[in-house]
């Protein structure tokens, strides 16, 4: 299921492993542009062997972005 609110502000989910992180990013550089709110972004421990997510988190790094990262690990194998 993919949701999505753009009047409050959830910009949705994907079913491809890691890729609502660099849309988070994105969102992260729009809110400082516009000087708002900072990005939450919530993903499962899978995405930490995605290259986009390792590209993203870097590119937030390197400009400061106001972004938020909650990691859910499992234990599976």
């Amino acid at each position: 299921m993919h949701l999505a609110d753009y009047s409050i502000g959830i910009l949705g989910e994907s079913g491809i492993l890691g890729s609502s992180v660099p849309v988070a990013v994105g969102a992260a550089l729009a809110a400082s542009i516009k000087e708002k709110n900072s990005s939450l972004l919530f993903f499962l421990g899978w995405s930490l062997k995605s290259r986009t997510l390792h590209e993203s988190m870097n590119l937030a790094s390197v400009w400061s972005l106001p972004i938020y990262s909650y990691v859910k690990t499992t234990n599976t194998q």
